[in-house]
């Protein structure tokens, strides 16, 4: 058995026990079973039976309390479950009518009989609870006003759209119930925060609390509790009355002070009492929870300046309108939630389709419908090395910064934040389009990630106080001391965007799970691509070789007859065969050349290949320009080179690029004077080296034909060639990581973009 404690309701966290006390009202009881012996009983019991406390204590309750009560109390326990409430109305005869050999406490005696409400518990420590509760004969609410009353109700709910329309009736409903001044339905943020979200208030009363806050230290108490009252709604009759304690302190059983938690007569707090009256000056309360399944959404607080005892019939109503309340905010919350999940999977179902038809997830992913699976205003996606993005989002800069952070600091599969400059202090630099951050990690390893942005929201939230008081703990008493003023305290929240809902967080945790199980595929799939094309590629290799020796073996044999033929007997031929006999050495040049660029394309890549050096492009250039002078030299061509970069790579495969690009310069220069320009520019990660002339240049619907290879736009008589210079310089730029395009207009010249990672340091 451990003692009943719990946090402090208003803020500094001490330790602070539900008093085991009693409402004045009524009277308690704890008996043991199965003889029924009184273990403890309040101290105001002469009010209600003849003796007091101290001798009323460890005697059978069939020895002070009428015999048909008694009865009625086994009949009870013979068929009540061990945590129900049972009650039933019972009249105690006057006390002066009883001659009971035990003296009653002076003063105290009804000379009447006295109407009571009888009931029954058992406490969750298992011990048994008997409570008397005086009643009225007007006090019990007849069945078919009340049923009217909550049907009434039920539908006018039902009909309602929205939660605060909801709520806002219920108020109405139960303020017609209990005639209060002012009744109020709270709705609990995920920090604890109590907003009022209804309020229904007597005429005569100016001020509102409606759409105030109530910091979370104010509501802890009724967040921990309440969701175990099983519904029940807590009466405060009396605001101004202290508590009646219980005789003896300590349960005999427990050792420990009884608890009270599910008691209709457990007295709050004093600090509670005085809370209230600061708040609104508050004499009476009742207060019904408002539950979501196991979790205490909400909950109903009514307030009364002047006391009042709500009959036991009344709160009745009170728990059952309340029931009724929360089961149509659940259905109504559930019914949302389905329909944002089936919107939501219907999103995710159409991005799955892009993902798989593309060879990247990124590319798939980027669609508009990316942001409203979320309800995010921008999205990036990191994959492979690369960014990209749809919507409003940070510049490049900031979010390569923020990667780096998401890298050491986003360990999780999702992570999510309103608030990204509290925890990345960088952010509020675009706090206006990214306070609020949601990432779903697809591998940190290879570093790709989804980052959700959304933008600042400014709010204004009306606290009904200050919250975060530190409120002191009066050392004579160990009580706390509540809040004394209550004077309405207006904040502007910055740097913070609308809070992300866990099902928009559901949401993107399914996205992310589905997203790596088709990362894996492909990942999958592509191992098994390479192993088939590194399989390829060395029968590739191993074709060029043959190609090289063993074809040119009988190309050179029949050329040298050929030649031989012409020299032997060129006096005999006549001018069609000397014609035919040079056909036949051309062909055979051309198909020699076909041969040593088809062993050149596909050395690219091979073993031989693969070292890579810090290069010089400069040394490179300098290095073609010398070997292809005379031709420049006869196209009376004019070359300015700009600066150019180091770049890691193999200088053999760099120079063969160059020479390729400048031949195809001089080869396709036109008629004016050839000029050339080769310069360089830093776009982020990498180089871009560009090679323009002023030559016949091409249409630009063939821009991606010229690197394929054996595609030619000019026949062999016009430009002579093989068509694979350029496959080859593309093959060799993306094996070095890069990339090469071409832009270009007819008789405009042309202009080739190489892309080189840039050398680290």
């Amino acid at each position: 058995m451990t003692p009943f404690t719990s946090s402090s309701c208003f803020g500094n966290g001490e330790a602070i026990a539900p008093p085991s006390e009693i409402q004045p009202h009524g009277a308690l009881l704890v008996l043991s079973e199965p003889d029924l012996t009184v273990l403890q009983v309040s101290r105001n019991i002469d009010r209600f039976l003849k003796g007091t406390a101290e001798n009323l204590v460890g005697r059978p309750l069939n020895a002070i309390a009428p015999e048909a009560m008694v009865e009625r109390l086994w009949e009870m326990l013979l068929r009540s479950s061990d945590q129900a409430f049972e009650v039933f109305k019972f009249s105690l005869p006057p006390l002066d009518s009883i001659s009971e050999g035990i003296a009653s406490k002076k003063g105290a005696s009804h000379s009447e009989s006295l109407d009571v409400n009888v009931i029954l518990h058992r406490n969750p420590d298992g011990l048994l609870v008997l409570e008397l509760e005086p009643t009225k004969d007007g006090d019990s609410v007849q069945f078919s006003e009340f049923y009217h009353t909550i049907k009434r109700g039920a539908v006018q709910l039902r009909q309602q759209t929205d939660i605060c329309a909801m709520a806002q009736l219920g108020a109405e409903e139960m303020r017609r119930i209990l005639a209060f001044d002012r009744v109020m339905v709270y709705r609990f943020s995920a920090e604890g925060h109590g907003q009022v979200i209804a309020e229904s208030k007597a005429s005569h009363l100016s001020d509102t609390f409606l759409n105030h806050w109530f910091p979370s230290e104010d509501t802890q108490i009724c967040r921990r509790w309440l969701p175990q009252s099983n519904g029940a709604a807590r009466l405060i009759a009396d605001a101004n009355q202290g508590g009646v304690p219980l005789y003896p302190e300590l349960n005999p059983q427990t050792k420990q002070p009884i608890n009270l938690i599910n008691a209709q007569l457990r007295s709050p707090h004093p600090c509670h009492r005085t809370y209230l009256h600061n708040m609104d000056r508050v004499q009476a309360s009742v207060v019904v929870p408002l539950m979501h399944g196991d979790r205490l959404w909400g909950l109903l607080s009514c307030h009364h300046h002047q006391p009042y005892h709500v009959p036991y019939s009344a709160r009745q109503g009170c728990e059952f309108l309340g029931r009724v309340i929360s089961v149509e905010i659940s259905a109504h919350s559930d019914r949302h939630k389905y329909e944002e999940r089936h919107r939501r999977q219907h999103i995710q179902t159409q991005l799955l389709e892009h993902m798989t038809a593309t060879e990247s997830f990124k590319d798939g992913l980027l669609q508009d419908s990316l942001l409203g699976l979320v309800q995010a205003t921008g999205v990036a996606v990191f994959h492979d090395n690369h960014l990209a993005s749809i919507g409003t989002v940070p510049s490049t800069e900031h979010l390569t910064a923020l990667l780096g952070w998401v890298e050491t600091h986003c360990s999780d599969d999702i992570y999510v934040t309103d608030c990204l400059s509290q925890e990345y202090p960088l952010a509020e630099d675009f706090s206006d389009i990214g306070s609020g951050l949601l990432v779903a990690t697809i591998s940190n390893s290879l570093k790709d990630y989804i980052l959700w942005f959304r933008p600042e929201t400014l709010q204004t939230v009306t606290w009904a106080k200050r919250p975060m008081m530190t409120l002191p703990v009066q050392p004579e008493t160990q009580w706390l001391s509540p809040p004394q003023s209550f004077e309405r305290w207006r904040e502007t929240v910055c740097r913070r965007s609308l809070s992300w809902h866990p099902t928009e967080i559901d949401a993107a945790r399914e996205l992310r799970n589905a997203t790596v199980n088709i990362v894996l595929r492909q990942a999958s799939e592509k191992i098994k691509l390479t192993d088939e094309l590194a399989r390829s590629n060395a029968e590739l290799n191993k074709f060029a070789h043959i190609t090289s020796h063993d074809l040119q073996e009988p190309l050179n044999l029949v050329a040298n007859y050929i030649q031989l033929l012409e020299l032997r007997y060129k006096h005999q031929l006549d001018d069609d065969a000397r014609e035919f006999i040079g056909y036949a050495v051309d062909g055979i040049d051309h198909m020699q050349n076909l041969i040593d660029d088809l062993l050149d394309y596909s050395r690219v890549g091979g073993q031989q290949e693969q070292k890579f050096e810090p290069t010089p492009l400069s040394r490179i250039v300098d290095r073609v320009l010398r070997s292809l002078g005379n031709r420049l030299e006869q196209a009376h061509a004019g070359v300015a080179v700009g600066s150019l970069p180091t770049v890691m790579g193999n200088p053999t495969q760099l120079t063969q690029v160059f020479q390729n690009l400048l031949s195809n310069a001089i080869k396709f220069r036109g008629d004016r004077p050839l000029t050339i320009e080769i310069h360089s520019d830093r776009r982020g990660d990498y180089w871009e080296v560009i090679v323009t002339d002023n030559g016949i240049g091409l249409d630009p619907k063939f821009s991606d034909r010229i690197f394929q290879i054996f595609q030619r736009l000019h026949t062999r008589e016009e430009y002579p060639g093989t068509g694979i210079g350029l496959a080859i310089c593309k093959k060799i730029v993306e094996h070095h990581g890069g990339s090469i395009y071409v832009t270009s207009k007819k008789n405009r010249g042309a202009a080739f973009h190489l892309t080189l990672p840039v050398l680290e340091d």
